[in-house]
């Protein structure tokens, strides 16, 4: 008994004593060790400037396309810029910022119901039928509304798109709708004036600086959110030409240079991710260096729970900002390279990639003694989430491919029972960019198609797809 007791005080004691010498690692890691120096690749983003001169930048005339009739809309949308920016610079990530005050009294009012005639997502079956549906309403508009449609084919008079505002999740967001039912107004005037064989350049040069515009913003776009929205603007733009082709073939020869420009299609450019990813990142990095001991409690605990002044000590330990910083910026590069892939090489390697992202265990040592707050929070981020909207530019690819197809056999006259053929013949930059294989042609539908992995162009199930002229 006697031997017993002592071999339980021996291992009580030296469990005491590895217990304290754990505690003091866990503690000597907490607070001694220093936190990170930014990665030099992390730092160059975040401490990058706008460099687009502002005379040069669309984004300052996109801000104020909405406002007052009587203000200079590239005016108002620099006030907005400097004024959300200076929020931002005097009260930090938080700051609050309504552009209402500077767009002046009377701006942009949506049509009621609100939205488009022309709906996305495969919603309306023929554009052009819908546009002459309501042509009454729709030359109303564009009279009414002129000095917003003057504004809007304004912008395609920069060359460059920079978004210049302070990237917080308060921040202020372009009116995507107002814009989109401009963009529409405009799309009806070269629907109507195409019916006018003497206007047909004109309405068909209007239409190819239509592409042109949307896709040097989404090309240049520095944020996700601007870069997936101007996709379905330009999925429209394609979409009008491909019925325009359709209801008038004859324009494939007689204006062919004009529309071989048009129906060029996207390329890797179109799709690559890496510029929004990086804006996604400064966001992210916005806010991680935006933490402090105050607020780190918050983040895990309820809303009205006013943090101690020990878990503000403990909360100003756990966390290293540069640290998760960096890490954060591993998940994005790995995202923008991943995704900066072909849509073969993005599919076939989806499932690996989604193992790779940074995952915080509770049961790893390595996790726990050194910034496991900033751990934790990096864990949240999920890069492989950004799968759908490389699947969504991948359609709109795809959907190009189709209008270039159908391009070739106007222009060509191809006959309908040769048509299966010659879509199997063209070169791979033509196929359906997901699978790399060759369209399909419908003889019954007289279409081509391709089967979308997105629902933003089409209805979940159906394909995208481009009608030959009859």
């Amino acid at each position: 008994m006697k031997k017993f007791l002592v071999s339980m005080l021996r291992f009580f004691k030296w469990l005491l004593l590895g217990t304290v010498g754990l505690v003091v690692l866990v503690l000597g890691c907490w607070f001694l060790l220093p936190d990170q120096a930014l990665n030099p690749e992390a730092r160059k983003i975040l401490e990058a400037q706008p460099v687009v001169p502002a005379q040069q930048n669309a984004y300052y005339a996109l801000w104020g396309l909405t406002a007052s009739p009587e203000l200079d809309a590239f005016a108002v949308g620099r006030k907005v810029v400097d004024a959300q920016v200076a929020a931002v610079r005097e009260k930090g990530y938080g700051a609050q910022f309504d552009p209402a005050s500077i767009e002046g009294a009377t701006t942009y009012r949506r049509r009621v119901p609100a939205g488009t005639f022309c709906k996305s997502r495969g919603e309306t079956a023929h554009c052009l039928t819908a546009l002459r549906a309501h042509r009454g309403e729709l030359l109303a508009e564009l009279a009414a509304k002129d000095v917003y449609v003057r504004r809007y084919r304004g912008l395609r008079t920069y060359p460059h798109f920079e978004e210049a505002m302070a990237v917080t999740s308060a921040a202020p967001t372009l009116d995507w709708a107002g814009i989109r039912e401009i963009s529409e107004l405009v799309d009806a005037s070269i629907a109507f004036d195409m019916e006018r064989p003497a206007q047909r350049v004109a309405a068909l040069t209007d239409l190819l600086n239509e592409i042109k515009l949307w896709r040097l913003v989404g090309n240049e776009a520095d944020l996700l959110i601007d870069r997936i929205i101007s996709a379905p603007l330009l999925h429209s733009k394609y979409r009008l030409f491909s019925e325009l082709l359709a209801e008038y073939p004859e324009i494939a020869s007689a204006q062919g240079e004009l529309v071989a420009q048009m129906s060029a299609p996207l390329t890797a450019a179109d799709t690559d991710l890496r510029r929004a990813l990086n804006g996604e990142f400064r966001g992210r990095a916005f806010l991680l260096q935006s933490l402090d001991s105050k607020g780190l409690p918050s983040v895990f605990s309820a809303e009205d729970h006013e943090p101690s002044n020990f878990e503000n000590l403990f909360a100003s330990r756990l966390f290293k900002p540069n640290a998760t910083v960096n890490l954060s910026f591993e998940n994005f590069r790995a995202a923008g390279e991943f995704y900066a892939g072909s849509a073969a090489q993005i599919e076939s390697g989806r499932d690996a990639f989604a193992k790779t992202a940074y995952r915080f265990s509770y049961f790893d040592p390595r996790y726990q003694l050194y910034n496991p707050i900033g751990k934790i929070l990096v864990s949240i981020e999920t890069p492989d989430s950004f799968g759908s909207y490389s699947d969504r530019l991948f359609d709109l690819m795809g959907y190009t491919r189709l209008v270039e197809l159908q391009r070739q056999i106007a222009l060509n006259h191809i006959a309908r029972d040769q048509v299966s053929a010659f879509v199997a013949s063209v070169d791979v930059g033509l196929h359906d960019p997901h699978t790399g294989k060759a369209m399909t042609y419908d003889a019954a539908t007289q279409t081509i198609w391709f089967p979308a992995k997105s629902p933003n162009f089409s209805k979940p199930g159906v394909p995208l797809a481009v009608t030959l002229a009859r």
